[in-house]
């Protein structure tokens, strides 16, 4: 899908996906489908077959920033590095607290 997706070998440990090569095809999967760049990765687990990675992306910049609107989206990504999953599963704006 995109270019500069691990291989077969890069960024694999006995056959399974590095944590740090996973969030690098999350990313791209998460800027291709919705068009933002992230500005944080949130968090990060393993899968059964992959990895789950969290990303907050602004949706919305206002002035001032306190008050920009920020998403929360959670990509899965297998060991082949291909796209299991995405969802946003919070919105929220940047000043709202509890968001951690």
């Amino acid at each position: 899908m995109r270019n500069g997706h691990p291989g077969q070998d890069d960024g694999r440990r006995n056959g399974r996906l590095s944590g740090n090569k996973a969030v690098e095809a999350a990313r791209g999967y998460l800027e291709e489908l919705t068009g933002k760049e992230p500005e944080a990765v949130s968090g990060l687990s393993r899968v059964q077959d992959g990895w789950a990675v969290n990303f907050e992306v602004v949706e919305l910049e206002r002035v001032p920033s306190s008050t920009d609107i920020l998403a929360s989206y959670r990509v899965e990504v297998n060991n082949d590095s291909e796209l299991m999953g995405c969802d946003r599963v919070h919105r929220y704006y940047r000043n709202q607290p509890g968001n951690d």
